[in-house]
């Protein structure tokens, strides 16, 4: 969910309106929409009765991983306690389930089955009948919780609504399209643009994916040499920003949506970064400022389709000179199944997909790009540097 810019019928805003003064030294790594540790073996424990006695005997290991994968109480009662708050309450004034009731204006008897099933899952402790506290697995639920998975469970939110498309996971199966629309009237970013709420929370994710990638963009790659480049949807500007501060002989023109491209201005000025930052207004899918060193698309391909992350590239090439550079930047791991599942929610959602380098290559060639070079970080960001193609290649 990194998408900086969308063409004229679905615009909208995605990186962040503000710039903080540093990049922490420390950015928290993502959490998993899954309990850790013992909490997922618990749950993997608690789940037999799913599958039949017979094939239990025969293949234990096998069922009980399936008889996990399968529950469906499980994941949505972990999100009814994250969307209730109840870490939180409990954090606040006890957990005294009737006090509790009271105070979150719940059923008392629904609540405590609700965590009784928890805690015999292993999140929230049972200390007494009626009465629960925070274990380690429930602290993850507080709203202040550096992790934000309460706030990527909240069904009153960009993750209920996720949750709610991915039951028509089958339809896109079926087409190979996204099915947000069909859920909710509207494409996602749309959708997200409509209600001020939802925008907010999505700011903030891309706040936070922001700062979480300059230090990865600024170490992946040799600057030195960069004298001019474009910051191809770049949102308000904050990876932009820290580059140029990073870099004090480069210049750099943002291109994205006029409402990102007059916030992204807002914080140039603010940086004192006018006389080497300016900001354009206007679509990827256009014609791009022409001739710069680097072409940046730092977390835009992967919102495409390979026919329209095709065409962005190609708005690239058609930019470049002979010497520049098209970099795309996307957090993406060797291991295939660990970004098996953003790769499933961003075709739910967009239509887009995880592209690893070699799939990538793909898109360049027609695009007439290929592969230069590629860099790496600990991670998981990906730094794919691309040429414009030559008949030879």
């Amino acid at each position: 969910m990194t998408t900086n810019s969308l063409p004229p019928a679905s615009e909208q805003a995605s990186d962040a309106n503000t710039i903080p003064d540093a990049v922490p030294d420390t950015i928290p790594e993502a959490v998993p929409n899954t309990v850790p540790g013992a909490v997922s073996k618990a749950v993997t424990e608690a789940m037999p009765y799913a599958v039949p006695a017979a094939a239990s005997e025969t293949v234990p290991d096998a069922s009980a991983e399936v008889a996990r994968l399968t529950d469906a109480i499980w994941p949505h009662a972990v999100r009814a306690a994250a969307t209730l708050h109840l870490a939180d309450h409990i954090a606040e004034g006890g957990g005294d389930v009737t006090r509790l009731a009271a105070r979150a204006e719940l059923d008392p008897d629904a609540l405590e089955r609700l965590l009784a099933y928890l805690s015999s899952h292993g999140v929230f402790h049972r200390t007494a009948p009626g009465h629960y506290d925070l274990n380690p697995a429930a602290t993850l639920l507080l709203d202040t919780h550096p992790s934000f998975l309460r706030t990527r469970l909240d069904q009153n939110g960009l993750a209920g609504r996720l949750d709610r498309a991915a039951t028509h996971l089958v339809d896109a199966i079926r087409t190979g399209e996204p099915v947000y629309e069909s859920v909710y009237g509207r494409p996602y970013y749309e959708d997200i643009a409509a209600d001020p709420r939802l925008l907010a929370e999505f700011d903030g994710f891309a706040r936070w994916y922001t700062s979480r990638s300059v230090p990865d963009v600024l170490a992946a790659y040799d600057w030195s040499s960069v004298k001019t480049m474009v910051d191809v949807g770049g949102g308000s500007g904050m990876l932009l920003t820290h580059l140029l501060k990073a870099n004090p002989h480069l210049h750099g023109t943002l291109v994205d949506l006029p409402p990102n491209a007059a916030e992204a201005r807002k914080s140039f000025e603010a940086e004192g970064l006018t006389t080497r930052a300016e900001a354009i207004g206007g679509s990827f899918f256009d014609p791009l400022p022409e001739a710069r060193d680097i072409y940046l698309l730092s977390g835009v391909l992967i919102d495409w389709n390979d026919r329209s992350a095709t065409e962005i590239l190609r708005r690239c090439a058609e930019a470049c000179t002979e010497t520049s550079r098209v970099l795309v930047a996307e957090q993406w791991e060797p291991d295939e199944s660990a970004y098996t599942d953003e790769d499933l929610r961003i075709l739910i959602l967009v239509g887009g997909r995880v592209r690893p380098p070699t799939h990538l290559a793909k898109i360049a060639t027609p695009a007439g790009l290929t592969i230069r070079s590629t860099h790496t970080n600990p991670r998981g960001l990906h730094l794919v540097e691309l040429e414009p193609a030559t008949p030879s290649t």
